[in-house]
This record gives C-alpha cells, sequence and structure tokens, in this order.
C-alpha cells in the first residue's frame, strides 16, 4: 500500500484515521506489511485551515 493510500484510507475510514494518529508505527506496519526500526519515530500530523506544519529536513552534510 503506497502512502496515498494510506491517506486515502484515513479519510475513508474514521477508525482507521483513529487509530493512525493514535499509533501510527502499528498501524502503518500493519497496512505496509513492514517492521520499522526500533529507534524510527514516527509522527503523523493532521492538517486543517488553521494549522502549518513545517518539517525542516536534515542539513545535506549530515546525511553521509
Amino acid at each position: 500500500m503506497e502512502l496515498q493510500a494510506i491517506i486515502q484510507h484515513a479519510w475513508n475510514d474514521p477508525e482507521f484515521k483513529a487509530a493512525l494518529l493514535a499509533d501510527p508505527r502499528s498501524t502503518l506496519e500493519r497496512e505496509l506489511g513492514v517492521i520499522f526500526p526500533p529507534d524510527l519515530q514516527i509522527f503523523i500530523h493532521e492538517d486543517n485551515a488553521h494549522t502549518l506544519h513545517l518539517v525542516l529536513p536534515p542539513p545535506p552534510d549530515s546525511l553521509d
């Protein structure tokens, strides 16, 4: 399942959306059929008309 399909699923299924927001790691692992490394933090943020999320990527020199 692609990330766009995950988003679509969340738009159409309130129970899935609630699970994704409450426990993103388990929900994504189940939906994607993968196991994420234990040290990977996963955050799901829901945008709305009154919220802006800005994600700062790591500096290019730290990606070596």
